[in-house]
């Protein structure tokens, strides 16, 4: 079918009493007859088929009275062009190959994606493969998310195709992925058992949804790697399948994945971002403009292994996919920035110190020549020595002299009491002078680097309701 021969979309039908009790895919193809049922599904599917603005699924019966409106069916389009785009292949024989996919690329055609697919790549770099799961996904076992990275399996042949299918549907394959996220969990490892139904409000996006008639069960488990700060590395472990049901899991629990913008409201993480608050906070103040420089731009979740067993041998193999470069930096940035940073802010608490021991000392010296010459007479005086310094321990030989001018002219050894007393006073006022002055100038250069809430810019209005959503998420019941 031509384009020219499609019809203009939307189209709007009422349904009569001839066609009422009929399966509403059903009554769409014969209302379209130019398209398959099979096309009409996928349209139904696809939210673009609606019964007064409500959702709809192929198999409801019409009734008469009801308004249809039907934004657009699209044709089958043949299989991927084959397109030379480099791959990283982690292994291949006659059966199967397994791939590191990359972060961004799509991994078959849809609609606004019809090439620099994985599927496009394969079918250049193997030609013949599996058509179990039709001309679009030649190949085509599982899927991951277009901005996930990591390991991911492909069937050369139908037989293996289904050979590994079953795989998947019975859960023996075991999947690894390694997800950095926000928040630090209060526990070393955890389990996740919370149902995945379609978002209530956004069409590309899940949720818990309990209850719900469309939901499925998911389970998912996860451990700590490591901690940082405001961030965690998660060694996640799926143990079904559903759409995006990491990144819907972790973001219900208050941890969404790094730079996932649909259920963690931001799509970009910057060194600042990724740095302690204390050397964030130091560098900042400085004006230093380094530290808004971007590191990481998609969602940070990679599969990193696959264990399945061989569709020709049955041997139990595992695959591991190296962590993706922008994945790696980030968490490289995260340990050698700190480092890099710690530094800075050792230097910039040597500058503080040095500044306060000048001042301090200067303001604790001050003092502690008013005790020399107020507290210690008073002292002298309320004892009846009428002076400390007059006072003294002999340590020499022959009888104590008579008095502290005798015990000098006979050349000691002796202590003085004043002067004892005299140096522990000074020590003790000065080292709280200079504690007292480094404290304060660490808080004013805090207060000069934190902008008060009434200067920052409100966020766009589609942030903000994402982070609605991811609201909404962290409230759902389990």
């Amino acid at each position: 079918m031509t384009d020219a021969a499609q019809p203009e979309w939307p189209q709007i039908l009422v349904v009569d009493e001839s066609a009422a009790g009929k399966r509403l895919d059903a009554f769409l193809a014969a209302q379209f007859t130019e398209y398959s049922r099979a096309a009409v599904q996928r349209a139904i599917a696809a939210g673009q088929v609606s019964v007064d603005d409500q959702e709809v699924k192929p198999s409801m019966r019409v009734e008469a009275g009801w308004t249809i409106r039907v934004a657009g069916i699209e044709t089958v389009r043949p299989g991927p062009e084959p397109e030379e785009i480099p791959l990283d292949i982690l292994y291949e024989d006659e059966w199967m190959a397994v791939v590191n996919k990359p972060a961004g690329m799509i991994v078959h055609p849809a609609k606004g994606h019809w090439s620099g697919t994985l599927a496009s790549a394969l079918a250049f770099r193997f030609g013949q493969l599996s058509t179990t799961g039709g001309p679009q996904r030649p190949g085509i076992v599982h899927r991951l998310d277009r901005d996930t990275s990591g390991v991911i399996a492909v069937a050369r042949d139908d037989r293996s195709h289904e050979a590994l299918a079953a795989q998947f549907k019975a859960r023996t394959t075991e999947k690894e992925y390694w997800a950095i996220v926000r928040g630090v969990p209060d526990r070393d490892a955890d389990v996740i058992d919370r149902p995945i139904g379609p978002h209530p409000k956004l069409r590309e996006a899940m949720a818990i949804r309990p209850g719900h008639p469309d939901a499925r069960e998911a389970v998912t488990t996860f451990e700590v790697l490591e901690r940082y700060e405001r961030f965690t590395l998660l060694k996640v472990l799926p143990k079904t399948g559903r759409t995006h049901q990491i990144r819907v899991h972790l973001a219900s629990i208050g941890l969404p994945i790094l730079c996932d913008k649909l259920y963690g409201g931001s799509d970009k993480a910057t060194k600042y971002d990724l740095l302690p608050s204390e050397p964030t906070r130091k560098l900042a103040a400085t004006g230093d403009q380094t530290g808004y420089e971007v590191v990481l731009s998609r969602q940070a979740l990679h599969a990193r292994r696959l264990s399945i067993n061989h569709p020709g041998t049955g041997e139990r193999i595992t695959f591991e996919a190296p962590l993706a470069e922008d994945f790696e930096q980030t968490l490289e940035y995260k340990m050698g920035l700190l480092k890099e940073f710690q530094k800075f802010a050792m230097r910039g608490n040597v500058v503080d110190m040095a500044v306060g021991i000048i001042i301090g000392g200067a303001f604790g010296k001050i003092v502690s020549s008013l005790v020399g010459d107020i507290l210690m007479p008073t002292i002298g005086t309320l004892t009846g020595s009428g002076s400390l310094g007059g006072k003294f321990l002999w340590f020499g030989e022959g009888d104590k002299p008579a008095s502290l001018e005798a015990a000098r002219a006979a050349g000691g050894p002796y202590i003085a009491w004043g002067n004892f007393v005299q140096t522990t006073i000074d020590f003790l006022i000065i080292a709280a002078a200079i504690f007292l002055m480094i404290k304060l100038m660490n808080k004013a250069q805090e207060q000069f680097a934190e902008k008060p809430e009434a200067e920052k810019p409100a966020p766009p209005e589609d942030i903000q309701l994402l982070r609605e959503i991811r609201d909404e998420l962290k409230k759902s019941p389990v």
